[in-house]
Order: structure tokens, then C-alpha cells, then sequence
């Protein structure tokens, strides 16, 4: 089981993959937005849902109810509350 440095990097190396170009590793951080600064689109989602799945081992990543959910509270959607949602289905502390 990771722990919430492993977790993040996971996560920011998937993301790298489906972000927009010139979005490199490095500046992938906490507080970056999914939608507005990596500029992951609907078709980028599902390739992040499938390659989360697959990075951590999950059988299936709720992305729709994570995106949901944060519209509804007026959250952002950020790389931290993807990396807490993650750890929460992994039960890892974050």
C-alpha cells in the first residue's frame, strides 16, 4: 500500500499522460486544476480513470462521483482531493 508521497507521484505521472501538452511532471502540484491549468477534458478523464485504476490497483475509480461531488460542495478540482480521494479508497491517512 502507498503512502501519501507514493500516492501523489502516481497520480501526477498519470496525469502527465493525459494533460494538455507542455503540462510537464514537475509542474503538476497540489493546488493545480484539473480543468483549467492541466487541461484534462472529458475523453482525458477516462483515460485517468482507467490508468488510476490500473496504477493503484483499484477495480474501479468513481470519477463521476468525485467530479460530482466536488461541483456540488464547491470544491476545487484539484490534484489534492484526487490524491485524498485516492487514498481513501486505498485507506491511506492523507
Amino acid at each position: 500500500m502507498p503512502n501519501t508521497e507514493t500516492l501523489f507521484e502516481l497520480i501526477r505521472c498519470e496525469l502527465v499522460k493525459v494533460a494538455m501538452p507542455g503540462v510537464s511532471y514537475e509542474s503538476i502540484g497540489p493546488d493545480s486544476l484539473l480543468i483549467e491549468e492541466l487541461g484534462v477534458d472529458s475523453f482525458s478523464f477516462v483515460r485517468l480513470t482507467v490508468g488510476l485504476e490500473t496504477a493503484l490497483q483499484i477495480e474501479e475509480f468513481p470519477m463521476q462521483a468525485w467530479v460530482d461531488r466536488c461541483v456540488s460542495d464547491e470544491q476545487p478540482i484539484d490534484v489534492r482531493s484526487l490524491v485524498t480521494t485516492c487514498g481513501q479508497l486505498l485507506g491511506v491517512a492523507c
